[in-house]
């Protein structure tokens, strides 16, 4: 992780565009591509933790509970099973739209692996995909005659 966080690079991992369209509703598809191409010119990828129904339960839900997020997500549900529901149905929205809308690469990883293996992956993936976007660029680069 040092290696990476000294690296010209930066690494964010956030879903803030795609949760914006998927939960609130507050992105149009054309403010979503937008965002999104603005992404793609920077050299971004989206990397999604796909996690279990059992996780998502555990995480957000049973995890969740006395806390202001708690309050704020009932509306999506009137029950915990209801907001399980509604948050393994929201993971599979976020990845469809993703899909269909993104023109960024998006790579699924499996969340239920232990967290020093999936830092090690983003890392190699975070490195390779720089590696490919500053070959990109110098191919470019070398047929303009820069």
């Amino acid at each position: 992780a040092r290696d990476a966080a000294n690296s010209p690079q930066i690494l964010v991992v956030d879903s803030l565009h795609a949760t914006h369209f998927v939960r609130t509703g507050t992105l149009t598809v054309d403010a979503f591509q937008e965002a999104d191409r603005m992404l793609h010119a920077l050299g971004a990828v989206v990397v999604m933790l796909r996690i279990s129904a059992s996780s998502i339960r555990k995480r957000t839900v049973e995890g969740r509970r006395g806390t202001g997020f708690r309050t704020y997500a009932q509306k999506f549900g009137a029950d915990e099973d209801a907001l399980t529901r509604y948050f393994v149905g929201e993971q599979e929205r976020l990845i469809a739209v993703l899909h269909e809308h993104s023109c960024l690469p998006l790579v699924v990883l499996d969340g239920e692996r232990p967290t020093a293996e999936l830092v090690l992956e983003i890392e190699l993936l975070a490195h390779t995909h720089a590696d490919n976007v500053e070959n990109v660029k110098n191919k470019h680069n070398w047929r303009s005659g820069l």
